[in-house]
C-alpha cells in the first residue's frame, strides 16, 4: 500500500511527539507509526513513534502519537530482534530494573506466531537415552 505522503505532510510539525518516560510497571501499547532519530544525551538516538489512540492511560489523557526513545540497551535489543514494523501493534512494558543503570522492558509484537519445527528441535539420540 503506498502511503499518503501529503495527510503525512500536513500532520507532521516538524517536532518529535511526547515522549513517554516509564516507571517500572507501565505499559504502552500502540500502532508503529515510524522510527525517527533525534539527538540524545550520548549522540543520536533511534525513536519509535506508536500510535497509542484507543490503547490505555494515554488514549483518556486524548494523547495520540507517543515517542519511545530506545536509549536503553536491553529495549533498543527487544526491538532489533524482534524488528516491529510500521503498522503493526506493539507493547512495551517496563518491568523492575535489575541493579544500579540497569532498566528492563519487555517488547511483544501483534504478529503470527512462528510455527515450530519440532523434529529440528529433537535432542540427538544418543543423546536422549537415559544412561
Amino acid at each position: 500500500m503506498a502511503r499518503n505522503l501529503a495527510a503525512e505532510l500536513d500532520a507532521d510539525t516538524g517536532e518529535h511527539p511526547e515522549s513517554w518516560k516509564p516507571a517500572p510497571g507501565d505499559k504502552l501499547v500502540g500502532r508503529l507509526v515510524r522510527y525517527d532519530k533525534a539527538p540524545g544525551r550520548y549522540g543520536p538516538c533511534v525513536l519509535a513513534v506508536l500510535d497509542v489512540a484507543g490503547e490505555g492511560d494515554k488514549a483518556s489523557q486524548g494523547a495520540h502519537l507517543v515517542a519511545v526513545w530506545l536509549s536503553h540497551a536491553v529495549l533498543l535489543e527487544k526491538f532489533k530482534e524482534l524488528r516491529p514494523a510500521p503498522g503493526e501493534s506493539v507493547g512495551i512494558k517496563r518491568l523492575v530494573d535489575a541493579g544500579k543503570g540497569y532498566a528492563r522492558y519487555m517488547v511483544k509484537v501483534d504478529r503470527p506466531e512462528v510455527e515450530l519445527d519440532w523434529e529440528a528441535l529433537a535432542l540427538p539420540e544418543h543423546e536422549s537415552e537415559e544412561e
